[in-house]
Parts: C-alpha cells; structure tokens; sequence
C-alpha cells in the first residue's frame, strides 16, 4: 500500500462482510462482450478470500478489477478515411457528416472485437471503526470510480475526506517554520505561485529550513506537496488535496530467522500492519488540520450492505 486516498463511509456499515460480499457480487466482473470498449466489476482481493470481501480485523478489502480495450482514435480515423474515400469513389459523391458518423460507429464496433485489452485493478479498504475508505492509488479518476462502483450496490452514502483547514495552509505554516511535535518536514516540497503562468519551484533531496523556502512562501508561493515524517514511524507526500503518496514505514520489525509465512499470512500480516500505520496517519492529519469539514455526500438508495 503505497497511496492513499481517503473517504468517508458510514457509521457501522457494512453490517456483516459476508452482507457486503453477497453486495459485492450483483457487480462482479465480467469481461469485455466483442463490442464493449470497457467492462469493470469486483473480484476476488486475495487468493485465499472467501468472497469479494476479505476481513482482516477491523479492515475489510475490496478490489475492482477493469477491463478496457485498446483501441487508439488514432486507428479508427484511418479506417474511416480509407472508407470514406473508397466510399465516394465508388458512388461518385461526398459523404455527409451523418453519414461519415455512422460509418465511423460501425467500424469502431468492428474494430473492438478485434482489439487487444488491458486488465487493471484498483484495491481498497473499508476501516469499519474509523468509517473511512483508503483507495491505494495515486490516481484520483481511479479513487473516484471505484467509490462510484461502490455507490451501485445502494442504501450507502460516501464523502470525500476533507478537513477544516485547507492542507496548503497547514503546510504553508509547517514551512515556515512553525512544525507540529508529531511531524518532521523532510527533504522535498512543491510551491506553486499565483497567476496564468503558475511560476513553480520544486525541491528534492534538499533542505527545507532555508530562507530561500521562506521567500518564495512569502511572494505568495502555495505548497502543493510536501515530504514528511510522522513520529518516526512512516513517511509520505502529503498533497494539497489531501492524497497521501510514496507511504513507507520507517523501520519494521524483522521476520526471525526460520519463520516462513504462507503467502495467504503476508497478505493478511500486510494488510494489518500498514492500515494501522496509515490510520494513525490520517486520524493525525484530520486533527492537525481542525477536524473533520462537511461536504455534500454522494448518494443512492437501495438495501445496501
């Protein structure tokens, strides 16, 4: 788990992972049929799951998988023209706009069913004490199509994680000097100027308790990222907009020489051992940041889980 974006799911939901599993099923996988361009469902998160969704102590993982077929536009124009012009050679005339469409249409559908595709997978966890969803990507489309997936099953709300404070403020105050106990400002930010141009400094591997990092903050520069180290467990970027990326733990303990887990315990130990770590991440920067702030949630109606 190297990323995290971060949701709100409700109180005391799911009631059961068995209920969530039997959810989860009605949107299962299904590849691709000839003429769809995509198809996406969940799947299995580990080898040894019993179901859709796998229960790791107060964790539950969930995985959508998506199938999409490549298929550059690129490939479908050059088809199309080919058509179009043996098309008015053949019948000595233009091709209108409604008719090049349909063309096009009918030859990107033939083209589907020939194309190769591609198979990713987007994995998540539901903390059922902290009612929080973390999605391991660094991708917000992905994050947001796996909630949306997840909004399907119905009777379920979810919010995006945001805080009071906006987080560039927060690392705008670190920068300058005034760092909280918990943290340590580590070796590399992004300031981001006002205006059309965006005039932009990043810093890598480099001090940041320079004064060259305080005048650009005192021009108007925003931090857009920041490195940081939390109480000398785990170090992340934290983004301005609250994602978490490149999360790593600072030292872990050893496996005694001997012990040998299964691949099914690693994945488990895994699991247990990083969502700890990142809930004690998070639960800190939505208190460093002055609590929870409200949005409007994203809803559907139905049985739910």
């Amino acid at each position: 788990m190297k990323n995290a974006i971060v949701y709100r799911i409700p109180e005391f939901w799911p009631t059961s992972v068995e209920a969530l599993s039997m959810a989860l099923y009605t949107r299962r996988f299904v590849g691709c049929s000839p003429t769809d361009a995509e198809s996406s469902g969940w799947v299995y998160p580990a080898k040894h799951s019993a179901g859709l969704a796998h229960q790791v102590g107060r964790h539950i993982v969930i995985t959508l998988q998506t199938e999409t077929k490549i298929l550059p536009a690129s490939v479908v124009n050059r088809y199309v023209s080919e058509k179009v012009e043996s098309f008015e050679r053949e019948e000595g005339r233009r091709v209108g706009r409604k008719e090049r469409s349909e063309i096009a249409e009918a030859l990107r559908l033939a083209l589907l069913s020939k194309a190769f595709s591609k198979i990713g997978r987007t994995t998540a966890y539901l903390d059922t004490k902290a009612s929080r969803m973390v999605v391991d990507t660094s991708s917000a489309k992905r994050a947001d199509d796996l909630a949306c997936k997840l909004l399907e099953i119905g009777g379920i709300t979810i919010r995006k994680f945001m805080t009071t404070e906006r987080p560039e403020i927060a690392m705008r105050r670190w920068l300058s000097g005034d760092v909280p106990d918990a943290i340590t400002i580590d070796d590399e930010c992004e300031l981001v100027g006002q205006g059309d141009d965006r005039p932009t400094v990043k810093y890598q591997r480099h001090s940041l308790d320079g004064e060259d990092v305080r005048e650009h903050l005192s021009c108007g520069k925003m931090p857009t990222r920041a490195a940081i180290t939390y109480i000398d467990r785990a170090s992340f970027v934290l983004t301005d907009d609250l994602h978490i990326k490149r999360f790593a733990l600072v030292d872990t303990m050893p496996v005694e020489q001997g012990d040998s887990p299964t691949e099914e315990e690693r994945f488990d130990a895994d699991v247990a051992l990083y969502a700890s770590e990142m809930a004690g991440v998070i639960g800190w920067i939505e208190d460093a940041l002055g609590g929870p702030a409200e949005e409007k949630p994203s809803t559907t109606t139905g049985a739910g889980a």
